[in-house]
């Protein structure tokens, strides 16, 4: 899976790991090369990402019931548990982002477990359950675990809290591949369209430039997501005209094109590798490579340097088995300067798990009994909810912590 988002320094960092890049690769790659690597590594070397997920018994709860969690810590690049952090934080916030309920929960060896119990104050309502560790304060609260619970109250009336701001209806984003439009060089757009609530929207559309004309047309594939191509030209400025599929028409700009710049382009090579391919504009090179490091979590994948040709063209192939599973961020340096950034998604295998019941039907507060096997070599730990399927919880379904950890916890946003 291929991911587009502007250009940004990821949260997660690199840090020095013995073997990270080889002995050939590092001899023979050039000074500037060879700096980044270590000017990240030094910048890193005493940073260390935490990741926590919380496993909450069901996805709607009714007030004055009680919220059970467990929670598991490991570290940012390979999901192993992660002994450092004694106590987390559980908020419960309200559509305005404010916590309305709050607790500590002890961790003992990168587990811990707790519960809320929900007031009857609470109205019926969206809400955020959040957790993080004191370590993990240093880095973006965006980052947080977090997921969302419907909890329903017949005793007061739902709504916002008064005075709050006023919520848009939809929310559009465009995301250039490589993080900019530059013009004159053909470039893949991706975008999203959500509800206030962050819930995919289908829709379809056109772009159009200053003078009405369409040169483009966008269509989402699932949850609100897809992705267009274009050439920007000098002087335009573009318009998205979507319409949902209730009729409903919006109108957004793109970002600015840039007069010169970089854009990258990811395609498959091949079952075993990847090809970034690097378009340039308006930038004399004067015979300087660009450089790529591409790193998964914390651990560099490869680090390696192009020689764009006259055309301010410059192409890297990557091998999808350097890459772990989850995000990998690759970032493409001009002169020791990050010039552009490409997500790249590796699914990861899912821990191979059955639970089968002793029995087919149970009565009323009949005893279950439940077996849990795994093919794994390894040992896990592991979490059970058990809750009534019904109309309200039907749709409901929150990521497991192999989406979370892989894919939620390394990007901004709902996903």
């Amino acid at each position: 899976m291929r991911l587009f988002r502007p250009l940004l320094w990821p949260r997660v960092v690199l840090v020095a790991l013995g073997g990270h890049l080889a002995g050939p690769a590092r001899a023979q790659a050039p000074d500037s090369l060879t700096a980044i690597v270590r000017q990240l590594e030094r910048h890193s070397r005493q940073t260390l990402v935490e990741k926590l997920f919380g496993h909450l018994d069901r996805p709607v709860y009714a007030a004055r019931e009680t919220m059970w969690l467990k929670l598991y810590v490991v570290d940012g690049t390979f999901h192993r548990p992660l002994d450092l952090s004694k106590v987390a934080y559980v908020e419960v916030l309200n559509s305005l982002n404010q916590p309305v309920l709050q607790t500590q929960i002890a961790l003992h060896d990168a587990t811990g477990a707790g519960s809320l119990n929900l007031p009857a104050s609470l109205p019926t309502g969206r809400y955020v359950v959040r957790a993080y560790t004191s370590w993990m304060k240093n880095f973006d609260p965006a980052y947080y675990f977090h997921t969302t619970v419907s909890i329903i109250n017949t005793f007061v009336a739902s709504g916002t809290a008064p005075g709050g701001p006023a919520v848009p209806a939809y929310d559009v984003q465009f995301f250039p591949e490589g993080g900019q439009l530059v013009k004159g060089l053909p470039s893949r757009v991706a975008f999203r369209l959500a509800d206030a609530t962050g819930r995919g929207l289908a829709a379809a559309g056109t772009v159009r430039d200053g003078q009405g004309k369409a040169v483009a047309t966008l269509r989402t594939l699932r949850f609100g997501l897809g992705s267009f191509d274009f050439v920007p030209t000098a002087g335009n400025a573009y318009t998205a005209e979507i319409q949902l599929a209730g009729g409903q028409k919006i109108t957004r700009k793109l970002p600015a094109a840039a007069a010169q710049g970089y854009v990258l382009r990811l395609t498959d090579a091949g079952p075993t590798q990847l090809r970034l391919r690097i378009l340039s504009k308006g930038l004399s090179s004067n015979g300087v490579p660009l450089a790529l490091v591409a790193h998964s979590g914390q651990r560099i994948a490869t680090a390696q340097t192009a020689q764009p040709n006259a055309q301010g063209e410059a192409e890297f192939l990557i091998e999808k088995a350097a890459l772990l599973p989850g995000i990998s961020h690759f970032t493409v340096f001009s002169r020791r300067q990050p010039v552009g950034e490409r997500l790249y998604f590796r699914r990861p295998l899912p821990l191979p798990l059955t639970v089968a019941a002793g029995a087919g039907q149970y009565g009323p507060r009949e005893k279950v009994t439940l077996r849990l096997t795994s093919a794994a070599a390894t040992a896990a730990k592991a979490s059970l909810a058990v809750y009534q399927l019904d109309s309200l919880s039907a749709g409901s379904t929150p990521a497991d912590i192999n989406s979370f950890l892989s894919l939620i916890a390394d990007l901004k946003g709902t996903v």
